[in-house]
């Protein structure tokens, strides 16, 4: 969000643009005092607004972890079917977009955590995961895990035509979060596709039953060795963010279409003549160029070849005429900092720098026993 790159991106009747400028004013979005410095440039005074709102809710903090975000206003989105060519200010949308991603390597705090307690690990991965999809596409093990069983070579003179060539090499789950031990790559595989997961994977657990483990490694030491307190203390911050995070994507607002969510389609809004995911904004691997890594490089490789633009993040369409609907729009742009602010003080605390300097005290070969095959 700011240094969050901002753009207005639509033309049209100067006076169609003013008016939408003028229900910005009247909404509180934008100060008419800064009408003087742009004037009679309706469209830099949107573009100002929406930067001093960005500001205001904290979105230049965000851009440690997003900086390849940006949040950009238009009247139609091109690559995409079903938009009108005339400018139409009641029909506005309002996008959050990636050209790049940030990666977090989770495998050395996993191992931790389950040092910690051996629920820790899956509770903090699935709540990360599934509170930064609700704002920004995500690219973790479950895309990989679809991705994985085939290599592909795309020929574009064999009319376009897809050829698997290969098996995929493995890819390497930390056993800290796996229920079983012996599970093979093709049943791992099947589970994910049949959706059967959480019967190999551990799941997140209920709220209450996260707080009961934060309780209990609050007041106990371990389950398995005797852990600094420097590394409990930083475990139980951990978790607590998760939880936080959990709490934070409860409640937030479901009304934006298309994007990287599926089941927002809106036919008078938006319809693609072609299928693909938005450029993720996190990159979640366990190891630095692991196999997840390597399958976001062949998928993007393989949408590359094939000319297929990536489709934008979340996308909320609103009438700029209307007050109420602007307010309603921006509010969830600010929902969408609140999230982030959340989550990117939790993956700082997940990154291998963040680790206490007492965990390694914990001896080298249990965190091999934690991490299994990662």
């Amino acid at each position: 969000m700011a240094g969050v790159p901002t753009e207005v991106a639509f033309g049209g009747a100067a006076a169609a643009t003013a008016r939408m400028a003028l229900t910005w004013i009247r909404a509180g979005l934008a100060d008419a005092q800064d009408w003087e410095q742009v004037k009679p440039d309706a469209r830099a005074f949107l573009l100002h607004a929406l930067q001093r709102w960005i500001v205001t809710i904290g979105g230049d903090k965000l851009t440690s972890w997003f900086p390849q975000m940006e949040v950009t206003l238009r009247n139609g989105f091109g690559g995409w079917e079903s938009v009108p060519t005339i400018v139409d200010v009641q029909r506005m949308f309002l996008s959050t977009e990636f050209s790049g991603y940030n990666g977090l390597a989770l495998g050395p705090a996993l191992a931790v955590l389950s040092a910690v307690h051996p629920r820790m690990a899956p509770m903090v991965f699935h709540r990360l995961i599934v509170g930064l999809a609700t704002v920004v596409p995500v690219y973790s093990i479950y895309d990989a895990l679809e991705w994985a069983p085939w290599t592909w070579e795309y020929d574009p003179d064999d009319c376009g035509e897809i050829t698997d060539i290969e098996m995929a090499p493995e890819l390497a789950i930390p056993a800290c979060l796996l229920k079983r031990s012996d599970l093979s790559h093709v049943e791992l595989r099947r589970a994910i596709w049949d959706d059967t997961v959480s019967g190999v994977i551990h799941p997140m657990g209920t709220r209450s039953e996260a707080e009961s483990v934060l309780a209990s490694a609050e007041r106990t030491r371990t389950h398995r060795l005797t852990v600094h307190p420097g590394v409990r203390d930083w475990a139980c911050l951990v978790l607590r963010l998760a939880i936080d995070l959990e709490a934070a994507v409860h409640d937030f607002p479901a009304d934006q279409y298309g994007g990287f969510q599926a089941g927002g389609s809106d036919a008078d809004l938006i319809e693609m003549d072609y299928a693909t995911r938005s450029h993720p904004a996190v990159l979640l691997t366990f190891s630095e160029h692991d196999q997840v890594e390597g399958a976001l490089d062949a998928e993007g490789e393989m949408q590359s070849q094939m000319g297929e633009p990536m489709a934008p993040g979340l996308t909320w369409r609103f009438d700029g005429t209307s007050v109420a609907d602007s307010l309603r729009v921006f509010d969830r742009l600010k929902a969408v900092a609140s999230v982030l602010s959340i989550a990117s003080r939790l993956m700082t605390n997940l990154e291998r720098d963040a680790l206490p300097l007492e965990a390694v005290h914990l001896h080298a070969r249990t965190l091999v026993d934690v991490l299994g095959r990662a």
